[in-house]
């Protein structure tokens, strides 16, 4: 992944199962968080699309990066409800 993230792109875009940033259904992976974020900002990463929650939820910009969590794949979705 290293060396495809160093590549001269307009975009990069990383998938990957388990959420790293969310605010409901599974707790997000902070481990993965600590290993990976760093090399995302580095790299200027765009946008980081994530799963396993079974709800649709978009980031605004974390250090330039959008996090977007669609763990749809066919399950029903979860409602998600939030206190503002």
């Amino acid at each position: 992944m290293e060396n495809d993230l160093k590549a001269k792109k307009p975009f990069k875009i990383v998938c990957f199962h388990e959420p790293i940033y969310c605010s409901g259904g599974h707790s997000p992976r902070k481990d993965v968080r600590e290993a990976w974020e760093p090399l995302f900002i580095k790299n200027n990463v765009t946008l980081v699309i994530q799963s396993h929650n079974h709800y649709y939820e978009r980031s605004k910009p974390i250090n330039g990066i959008t996090y977007i969590v669609t763990g749809g794949a066919g399950a029903p979705f979860t409602l998600q409800r939030h206190r503002a």
